[in-house]
């Protein structure tokens, strides 16, 4: 099971991933793929591998929109013709930087949009578990290696530290009675959690 992250982390996550701004890079690949004829262009060979230098013949519009490419490559008895889409058009930008097709933003774009969804969702389920109780009982994992184990503990306190909120339990009884600080990781939820084998790097403290 993947480890529970904090409310902060995430919503860290979202703020970068909202940030990014492909109309930018939208302009930026449609202003690549208005390519000119006599021009000559890098194309990716899709026989020998790497790119080659291609002069630019024609260029066609499909039914589906998509712009086809006719190039002549190679010369004398090698010179040979390739027709391909965006796909195999390498643009660059002045520093150098390899421009991306309209397809491929649009597929980042579409990644990027059902991340922010994934992530929201998570962000949800971590403030509803970063807000417990205090003086209520909660099932938490302690102890390292063979003594790890899951245990039933009151809530004492909240705190937050360089390192994240942690949270105060007190466990046991009598002279056996201890105290954790733990991550809201360590916080076991459904029975998957008690079933699952405990990550590594622990960040408890017992007292």
């Amino acid at each position: 099971m993947s480890k529970i992250r904090s409310v902060a982390s995430i919503q860290a996550a979202i703020a970068v991933a909202v940030a990014i701004n492909f109309n930018e890079q939208f302009a930026a690949a449609q202003a690549a793929e208005v390519l000119v004829d006599g021009e000559v262009y890098q194309v990716r060979d899709g026989i020998q591998g790497g790119t080659v230098d291609g002069l630019l013949l024609g260029q066609q519009v499909g039914e589906d929109g998509k712009t086809r490419y006719k190039f002549q490559v190679g010369s004398g008895f090698d010179q040979k013709i390739i027709t391909c889409g965006a796909g195999r058009v390498v643009v660059e930008t002045a520093d150098g930087v390899k421009v991306q097709t309209t397809a491929q933003v649009a597929a980042a774009q579409k990644a990027n949009e059902a991340k922010i969804e994934r992530l929201q969702a998570e962000l949800a389920i971590a403030e509803e578990r970063e807000n417990l109780q205090v003086g209520a009982e909660y099932n938490i994992k302690v102890g390292r290696g063979e003594t790890r184990r899951v245990v039933t503990a009151t809530l004492l306190g909240i705190g937050e530290t360089e390192v994240g909120r942690r949270f105060k339990f007190i466990f046991g009884h009598e002279f056996e009675t201890e105290l954790a600080v733990i991550g809201a990781e360590h916080i076991v939820w459904d029975d998957a959690d008690v079933a699952d084998e405990v990550a590594e790097g622990s960040d408890l403290l017992a007292d």
